[in-house]
């Protein structure tokens, strides 16, 4: 089983995994983004990475996201 934590101190995001992180158990992964405001280019390039990888993979990659402004920023990257 895989559990994780978040904590966010001084402008350092730090999400800690503990247990089995492997691809082998995780056939789809889904990444809710509704409630960011604003994403930069280099966390962009971040998730096309992983949406590539879990492509080669054969695994699915899913993002969440219904904020207007993430979500244009999203489609202009991407486009």
């Amino acid at each position: 089983m895989l559990n994780f934590m978040f904590d966010k101190s001084d402008g350092l995001g730090l999400l800690t995994f503990d247990g089995e992180l492997t691809a082998e158990y995780a056939e789809h992964v889904v990444v809710n983004l509704d409630k960011v405001t604003r994403i930069d280019l280099i966390c962009i390039q971040l998730l096309r990475l992983a949406y590539e990888k879990s492509k080669r993979l054969k695994k699915w990659l899913t993002l969440i996201c219904t904020h207007p402004e993430t979500y244009e920023q999203l489609k202009v990257a991407v486009a």
